[in-house]
């Protein structure tokens, strides 16, 4: 079995020194360590389970990066890309339940209309008016978070 690791119930917070957040790191749906950063200014505390799994997790970091600066910084850095995608995540399905959205060369933009299902009317408006736009509303979630990280 391939390892997989994944962050789940993050929660972010304004502090002292800007954001920061709190987090569980998992190894394959199994708890192995308690992430945060308490937005002092200072870097990404891990606190986890056992020692082996804090350099099982440290290795896979240099591996995955392909670096090896520091596998403490590379963790950080791992953990601080894998939070930051599931907020941009979060953030779309928050914005496609909220509005209609669309993306064409120039980036983003939105409808005001919260996008129900195939509105006729609204796909019509973007496809005369807005020619080169896609719809990201009615398009499988992994291809309008593609286009949402291109915006």
């Amino acid at each position: 079995m391939k390892n997989l690791y994944t962050v789940k119930a993050i929660k972010t917070f304004i502090g002292m020194e800007g954001h920061g957040f709190n987090a569980d790191l998992y190894l394959n749906n199994n708890k192995i360590a308690f992430v945060y950063d308490d937005a002092s200014g200072g870097e990404i505390h891990f606190e986890f389970k056992t020692p082996n799994q804090e350099t099982d997790f440290q290795d896979f970091a240099v591996k995955k990066l392909g670096s090896e600066f520091n596998p403490y910084s590379m963790a950080t850095i791992l953990v601080d890309n894998m939070i930051n995608e599931l907020l941009q995540r979060r953030d779309l399905k928050a914005l496609l339940n909220k509005k209609t959205v669309c993306h064409d060369s120039s980036g983003l933009f939105t409808f005001k209309t919260k996008f129900k299902g195939n509105e006729a009317r609204m796909v019509e408006h973007v496809l005369t008016h807005e020619k080169s736009a896609t719809l990201l509303n009615n398009i499988p979630f992994e291809d309008a978070f593609k286009l949402y990280l291109e915006a």
